[in-house]
């Protein structure tokens, strides 16, 4: 199943390394992955992934 990562480059609680880490090991295990990285901190990557991540999850439910 696809996964949408979205990376706060300031988050402090997840560390963007960690995440693109993880983004990698999926992409290298053939899991679909969109990553994608923001310049905002942990709580704020939320708000500014919203309008990607919605369109993620409208083309993975709408044929």
């Amino acid at each position: 199943r696809p996964v949408f990562l979205g990376q706060g480059l300031t988050d402090e609680m997840v560390p963007a390394p960690l995440a693109l880490k993880l983004a990698a090991e999926l992409a290298a295990n053939r899991q679909p992955v969109t990553f994608r990285t923001y310049p905002t901190g942990h709580i704020e990557t939320m708000r500014a992934a919203l309008p990607e991540s919605l369109s993620f999850v409208r083309n993975l439910v709408q044929p």
